[in-house]
């Protein structure tokens, strides 16, 4: 209900529309969604232990959400935006190193 209300909020008054809105987040939406199934499976059979499952669901969790994203934006082309951003500052630093 809050994202809905948000949605509204900022299309009001505004040149963005909730359709624009949405094409804008896809992304990161499908990626947590598929983040949120892989980290459940992965806590339910691998980390009994509370402390080390909240290690690996974080972990596990960034590692899959990260990967999603880069591959979601791989599929469309590679369009600039963030995604292209952070891989060439990732790039940077790993010539530095």
């Amino acid at each position: 209900i809050v994202v809905v209300v948000m949605f509204g909020v900022v299309a009001s008054g505004r040149s963005i529309t909730v359709g624009k809105q949405l094409a804008a987040m896809w992304k990161p939406i499908a990626s947590s969604f598929v983040m949120a199934v892989a980290v459940e499976l992965l806590r339910s059979h691998f980390f009994p232990a509370p402390a080390l499952a909240l290690a690996g669901d974080i972990a596990f969790g960034a590692l899959v959400y990260t990967i999603m994203v880069i591959g979601l934006w791989d599929v469309r082309g590679r369009p600039p935006g963030a995604e292209d951003a952070f891989i060439k500052m990732m790039g940077r630093q790993l010539r530095r190193a």
